[in-house]
């Protein structure tokens, strides 16, 4: 057998091109890949025809590589050829062992150069190759005929004689002859194929081990189904349309259609072992599509349009079917605009009951001779919503290409516009008259083709030309927009499991979005509503996500708490923001929405929470919901509990000398042994307060005017701060009682002042008698 060409030989520019391939899951780096709007996108390449009659079915996804080393971690992982591997054993050094050599050699044709040649010829390729994929060439004569959920059917041969092998995909390598590999079993010979099964029928299915195709030779179309092998006996002219899956009476079974150019359509599926033929129950103009419980064909409507139609069972078991939003183009018109033929339903159920069903019908959308491609779209029959893919292969690339380069992009496709397009780029003019576009165009699906647009020119080696600051060509050929459409109307558009959609161009992850990471912090859940103390709360939250909203409520406690405000955070990018305070100050709300998902990261809301009154457990809700694309939510919550805390005040009494009426206003000075300072008041009953003792002790003394005091020792713990009285006699108010005091009060006539010490109405000898007596008595400072 001839040696394989490798296409990662191709790593030297001298060598062929990279073969254009679509991928084969189980090679594709998928785990490696950035997350893209709704998940990780794997940028593939166009397929094409060989001189053999085969494709090129594998490439090596490196499009999350942000190096050529974390390219190179990637291709050993996949290891679709163990000589690649070895042969990048030294990266970025050149191989030296005589195996690393040797696969080198084997690969390349030529000799292993120096370590700085080496890496410099890797590096040109893997940078020329990163979102195009690394195009494994197959062996002579070798072709993927379809795939399964764990199967890679291989074709061996040509000229009406090939032999057909099915192959362990885990284990199947690309680039060694089937009838070499272990993983890999004859199943049939001198089998000469239906080349349109191969690329324009869905002949195998991702999500069963169910398979078919044709044997021109014999006239019969062999499937391949959890109940064995069978022959189905067809001509030439009929064409079989490929594998479906639908409850039919009650029995599950395998389905497939073919139809003839009378259009006589007909159902094959496989019961108790054996082969029932049905007529289909709807007679549609040219296409049928079973799957579940949902027909899908096209039929001229009432306008002469030809569209597609959906079909599901009544209850007496006929079909009732309606059309759908949904022109068809004809492929082989150029000026022809609407969505393509080829298209795959998928009908979906998480198990878990919270998930939104899926009921989706995947299609390409061709709408602008001047943007010349066709974009990947979801039309959700549920929701009746068109819901346009390219955006999240341009946020890919965006994310994972140098700063700048889109926008290159961008502009070099808006150079290859008529002006009437490009003055408004990127808006739809009003007026399409005399333009090649869609009339029923609208500005997602216009905006879609811009971007799937940019998809295309960003992957076909525009980023060697943008870092070494050449023009980048976004014009397209004729040759380019052929071989767009006769892609798309190929078999590798479809869902290749109930979460993953192969384009081709490009694999798009549509799982259900996951919850948010939601970080809730509170700046302190002790909180004392005697003095109005405030907490400082931040809702965060990253995920991917097109809208997400934060909220937090007061949802039940003891005391009384209000919010006092609410700031908006820096989730997204650039998307706007709704803030709300509501008027009971009960919750505050933040919403953010952006034209496309992102992939956010940040605070989402900031607010205060103030205690107001009362005492107890307060608990505080905040969530965060996040909304996807298509519709899908989830959220989480976390709640707080607060502990609110009113403390009860410590008295204490403090009088005036012989027994007089408590006196309002006296001074009162404490200081705690952690060095806490507290000055009050005597209120018209003598009592004083002391709130939130921090100290479990205090030095206390009192001011007041003619008036000294000592300092005490009180204990907090006892709650209650006990009863004081001062000393009278202080005239002078220097803070000790002495002669000074008793000359004053003698000759008190000058000096205006009230020397009534003994409280009778009167200044006499009995005043003199309270100094005389208190003389030595001195005021305590603190």
């Amino acid at each position: 057998m001839k040696r394989s060409v490798l296409a990662t030989s191709v790593i030297l520019s001298t060598l062929t091109a990279p073969a254009f391939a679509s991928s084969i899951e189980g090679f594709s780096a998928g785990s490696h890949s950035v997350r893209g709007s709704i998940g990780h996108l794997n940028i593939l390449t166009p397929h094409y025809e060989t001189e053999y009659g085969n494709t090129s079915p594998v490439v090596i996804d490196i499009s999350a590589a942000k190096t050529s080393q974390e390219a190179v971690d990637i291709i050993r992982e996949a290891a679709p050829d163990p000589r690649i591997v070895t042969m990048l054993e030294n990266y970025p050094q050149a191989p030296t062992s005589a195996e690393g050599i040797a696969a080198f050699e084997a690969l390349t044709g030529t000799s292993v150069p120096s370590d700085s040649e080496f890496q410099q010829q890797i590096d040109f390729r893997l940078t020329a190759e990163r979102y195009i994929g690394l195009g494994l060439g197959t062996v002579y004569r070798q072709g993927l005929l379809t795939q399964t959920a764990t199967q890679t059917i291989v074709s061996v041969g040509a000229n009406g004689s090939a032999d057909i092998y099915s192959c362990d995909t885990a284990a199947f390598t690309p680039t060694t002859g089937a009838s070499e590999q272990a993983s890999c079993q004859l199943i049939d010979s001198n089998v000469e194929l239906n080349d349109r099964e191969i690329y324009e029928s869905h002949n195998g299915s991702f999500i069963s081990e169910n398979f078919l195709y044709s044997n021109l030779n014999t006239n019969t179309t062999k499937f391949y189904g959890s109940g064995g092998v069978f022959d189905i006996p067809m001509d030439n002219i009929l064409k079989i349309r490929g594998v479906a899956h639908r409850e039919f009476y009650g029995h599950r079974v395998d389905v497939y259609d073919q139809f003839s150019p009378s259009m006589d359509f007909k159902n094959f599926y496989i019961n108790n072992g054996t082969v029932n033929e049905t007529n289909s129950p709807i007679e549609p103009e040219s296409f049928l599509y079973t799957n579940g419980f949902h027909m899908v064909y096209d039929q001229l409507d009432d306008n002469g349009v030809n569209r597609l139609f959906i079909a599901t069972p009544t209850l007496t078991g006929s079909y009732s079917g309606s059309p759908l939003p949904i022109k068809l183009t004809d492929t082989k018109n150029p000026t022809d605009y609407g969505f393509i033929g080829n298209f795959d339903y998928l009908t979906y159920e998480d198990i878990n009951w919270n998930s939104d069903p899926k009921n989706w019908l995947a299609l390409g959308y061709f709408g602008s001779e001047d943007l010349g491609v066709i974009t990947p779209t979801i039309y959700d029959y549920g929701q009746e919503r068109f819901f346009y893919l390219s955006s999240i292969a341009v946020k890919h690339l965006s994310d994972s290409t140098p700063e700048g380069f889109i926008d290159a992009v961008k502009e070099a496709i808006k150079n290859t516009l008529p002006n009437r397009l490009a003055n408004v780029f990127p808006i739809l003019p009003e007026d399409l008259t005399g333009l090649s576009i869609d009339p029923d165009i609208t500005q997602e699906a216009y905006t879609a083709l811009i971007n799937e647009r940019i998809m295309r020119v960003a992957i076909s080696g525009a980023l060697l030309d943008f870092n070494n600051n050449r023009d980048i060509n976004a014009e397209l050929s004729d040759f380019y927009k052929n071989e767009s459409r006769r892609r798309w109307t190929s078999s590798e558009f479809r869902f290749t499991s109930a979460s993953t959609l192969r384009a081709p161009y490009d694999c798009y992850d549509l799982r259900d979005p996951a919850f948010p990471e939601m970080t809730l912090t509170i700046s302190s859940t002790d909180l004392d509503s005697s003095t109005q103390e405030s907490a400082h709360v931040i809702v965060s939250a990253s995920g991917n996500y097109q809208s997400v909203s934060a909220s937090c409520q007061v949802s039940s406690g003891e005391a009384a708490v209000s919010f006092s405000s609410v700031i908006g955070g820096s989730w997204g990018e650039h998307a706007p923001q709704t803030l709300e305070l509501r008027d009971d100050l009960q919750s505050v709300y933040a919403y953010y929405q952006s034209d496309e998902e992102s992939d956010g990261n940040g605070t989402l809301l900031e607010t205060n929470l103030v205690a107001v009154a009362g005492s107890g457990p307060v608990d505080i809700s905040c969530s965060v919901s996040g909304r996807d694309m298509f519709g899908r939510s989830k959220s989480r919550t976390q709640t707080l509990t607060l502990n609110i805390t009113e403390p009860q005040p410590i008295t204490g009494y403090v009088s005036l000398p012989n027994d007089f009426s408590p006196e309002e206003g006296i001074n009162v000075i404490m200081v705690g042994d952690q060095g806490d300072r507290v000055e009050v008041t005597s209120d018209e009953s003598g009592i004083f307060t002391l709130v939130n003792p921090t100290s479990e002790t205090y030095q206390i003394t009192f001011n007041y005017p003619n008036h000294v005091a000592e300092c005490s020792t009180v204990n907090v713990i006892s709650g209650d701060l006990g009863s004081f009285e001062l000393t009278a006699g202080d005239l002078t108010g220097d803070g000790v009682i002495d002669s000074d005091d008793t000359r004053r009060i003698w000759y008190r006539s000058q000096y205006p002042m009230d020397y009534d010490l003994n409280n009778d109405g009167r200044v006499s000898w009995a005043d003199a008698m309270v100094v005389y007596n208190n003389r030595g008595a001195t005021q305590c400072e603190l």
